[in-house]
């Protein structure tokens, strides 16, 4: 193993880990080597069970991973090659911030994704990591293309900046009902699309190598809070209706995409409605249970969702009752996201929406999102059944 690497780019090592092998540790710990003084010096542990991304065999010997600052190196014999085996929290599309952090004592790594913390590796005193955004009193870095989460009071921060690159600009896909083309009696209705184009385009994001965000994401990106990839992209979903379970779930699901849905939670039911494509139904309860982990939901009211002439009622309605609909569709889903019913929103609503504690909002002006725009006027693409695929390559790859 002589001779090899001081230091690659992020973005370099990530793009040639991405297809990279899966590998899975088989012993009680693997150890994590670095290669750059020529002489093996342990960094680090994964733990037994746990599951990584690998950049590549090395020689006969050695894995190759992404690791802190560098590309690190593990035992082949404490490893095996997994086929269609999820890495858990994989990082597909976080960049490192700039920000440089030092190990001050040997730490644990967490995985948080369950919603409790499991730890997955040991990282060792005066390791040097990126940080890829921070968490309250933690950190979040990529170990062996893993988020982890490391505690703020194992590192310190230097002076160091890391070489890194941010996506200027970011599609916001706008959609609402889905139907199979057998079904779809209105084909011409610039909300209902058809499911089979619906799986072409998620078809075309995946072949091309895109990766989706979440709400939650897009607020941290805007904010300066994360750094993403090129090739990125936010999906969401209009109303709630009935089909975003029905068809657009198995879709996103099998090519590991996830989106966003805004929901007019007054219509809600208690249990799922008998489905019929000439009509339109509303998600259930147990419905949106299943399509969380894919799914992220915002509001879109709660029972605001209607026009007085083309005036929506967000616009007409006494400002006491908007503000109460806004805090109790906040409050049903737990979110801190809205979309404008209409995309109607003057400077009044805008005020309504941050006083009823929503962090952003979702407009339908046509554009791209980036770290300049307002939070409370997220631009959006509206994909329509006039939508060509050429259309939706030009606005996904930013040239629309």
């Amino acid at each position: 193993m002589a001779g090899i690497i001081l230091m690659f780019l992020f973005s370099e090592v990530h793009a040639e880990a991405a297809n990279g092998p899966v590998i899975q540790v088989t012993r009680e710990k693997a150890d994590v080597y670095d290669n750059r003084t020529k002489s093996l010096v342990k960094v680090g542990e994964l733990f037994n069970g746990e599951v990584y991304r690998a950049i590549r065999p090395y020689g006969e010997n050695w894995y190759e991973i992404n690791y802190a600052d560098r590309t690190a190196y593990i035992p082949r014999t404490t490893v095996k090659e997994v086929l269609d085996t999820p890495i858990v929290n994989e990082n597909k599309y976080y960049m490192p911030l700039g920000d440089l952090i030092q190990l001050s004592t040997n730490a644990t790594v967490y995985d948080n994704s369950s919603g409790t913390l499991q730890p997955f590796a040991t990282v060792f005193k005066n390791t040097i990591f990126p940080i890829l955004s921070r968490y309250g009193n933690w950190y979040k870095i990529d170990i062996g293309g893993r988020i982890g989460f490391i505690h703020k009071n194992s590192t310190v921060m230097i002076s160091e900046k890391w070489k890194t690159s941010n996506v200027n600009k970011v599609p916001v896909l706008m959609y609402h009902h889905l139907l199979q083309k057998k079904e779809n009696l209105t084909p011409s209705n610039n909300v209902v699309l058809n499911v089979e184009n619906f799986q072409e385009q998620m078809n075309y994001l995946s072949k091309n190598g895109f990766e989706t965000i979440s709400l939650s994401d897009m607020e941290a990106y805007i904010r300066g809070d994360i750094k993403l990839r090129n090739k990125t992209v936010l999906i969401t979903f209009d109303d709630g209706h009935k089909t975003n379970h029905l068809y657009a779930l198995p879709v996103l699901k099998q090519y590991g995409f996830q989106a966003g849905a805004f929901i007019i939670t007054g219509r809600t039911s208690d249990w799922p409605s008998t489905f019929n494509p000439a009509g339109l139904q509303s998600l259930s309860k147990p419905e949106m249970v299943e399509m969380k982990g894919t799914f992220e939901f915002g509001s879109h009211t709660a029972a605001m969702h209607d026009l007085s002439g083309n005036k929506s009622f967000m616009l007409i309605k006494p400002q006491n009752e908007v503000l109460n609909d806004l805090r109790i569709s906040k409050n049903f889903l737990n979110t801190n996201y809205f979309c404008y019913p209409f995309g109607q929103f003057d400077s009044t609503t805008i005020s309504l929406v941050k006083n009823a504690g929503y962090r952003a909002a979702y407009s339908t002006k046509t554009g791209y999102a980036t770290v300049n725009s307002n939070l409370y006027e997220i631009p959006r693409f509206g994909v329509y059944p006039s939508t060509s695929l050429k259309e939706f390559a030009a606005i996904v790859n930013g040239t629309k």
